[in-house]
């Protein structure tokens, strides 16, 4: 078996796990976690391994009035259910045609530094949260600390060294400030 395989089967077991992570609000202050009601941890994306960067914005946000995703699933059936809306958007959905500027900007950029058509961007690139719960509230504009460095060490961490990317790029300040501060030398 191949590295790059051995490393698929790794980060899709990294996932699943983390999509059924066992902290509470008690270990990770301001999430919401609420599978009856389709709050998760989410907010990765990769499809290629290993890439040339890992683009790793703070959180995954807050959840949007009325928003619910995956309510009819259980615990076993939510990251195969994820994978397949996944596939599902980002092979038949621009980013670049997203009606939020950020995403759409974002992706042109990535395929411009990537040099790359978009249609093959995640061959090259990954996309992941520091923090894979969605806050509380809209107001929640910054992450509790252990929260961050909880999501950091279990799962972040394990998300780099799987991937290899030969950059990472930090979206906004938050995510720029907490990575930096970090020892990656244990990578």
């Amino acid at each position: 078996m191949s590295d790059q395989t051995v490393a698929r089967q790794q980060l899709h077991a990294l996932y699943q796990e983390c999509v059924n992570c066992p902290n509470t609000t008690k270990e990770c202050p301001g999430i919401r976690r609420d599978l009856s009601k389709g709050f998760f941890p989410d907010g990765f994306h990769f499809e290629a391994v290993p890439i040339d960067a890992l683009v790793v914005a703070k959180n995954t946000g807050h959840p949007q009035a009325g928003e619910s995703k995956f309510t009819d699933c259980t615990v076993d059936s939510l990251y195969p259910r994820l994978l397949e809306v996944q596939k599902d958007f980002y092979q038949n959905h621009k980013l670049s045609e997203q009606r939020d500027n950020f995403s759409k900007y974002m992706a042109l950029y990535l395929c411009e530094i990537l040099e790359v058509p978009e249609k093959d961007l995640f061959t090259r690139m990954a996309f992941t949260n520091l923090v894979k719960c969605p806050t509380i509230r809209e107001s929640d504009v910054t992450l509790h600390a252990d929260t961050m460095k909880n999501c950091f060490h279990k799962y972040l961490k394990n998300e780099v060294a799987l991937l290899r990317p030969k950059v990472i790029l930090a979206l906004g300040r938050d995510a720029e400030d907490y990575l930096i501060k970090r020892s990656w030398r244990y990578l």
